[in-house]
């Protein structure tokens, strides 16, 4: 049986799931447009999985934390390094101020 999700029924997920998830509510607004947009251009249904939703995103509450989280300094290594993971993924600020990160 398949569900479709509303924004408000996804927000009623999230807070079921709070004990592994702990995004804002204009996070969870972001990840539900950014699913939204992903089936609309997939031309696909995508299956609600609240691990790999909590995997797969992080918020940060500046840009700042983001940056120290993710990047690192080493003059033995030559400079600046970024987490793999970070290279093929997108950030953008949110209406609270906070970043959402998705990997």
């Amino acid at each position: 049986m398949k569900i479709t999700l509303s924004l408000s029924r996804f927000l009623d997920m999230a807070y079921e799931h709070r004990a592994t998830w702990n995004f804002s509510v204009p996070a969870l607004e972001a990840i539900f447009a950014q699913i939204e947009e992903c089936e609309e251009e997939c031309n696909t249904e995508i299956e609600f999985d609240p691990i790999a939703i909590g995997s797969s995103y992080a918020e940060y509450e500046s840009l700042r934390d983001m940056i120290r989280d993710n990047v690192s300094y080493s003059p033995k290594a030559g400079g600046y390094s970024v987490k793999s993971f970070v290279k093929d993924c997108w950030f953008f600020k949110l209406s609270n101020g906070h970043y959402l990160l998705s990997a």
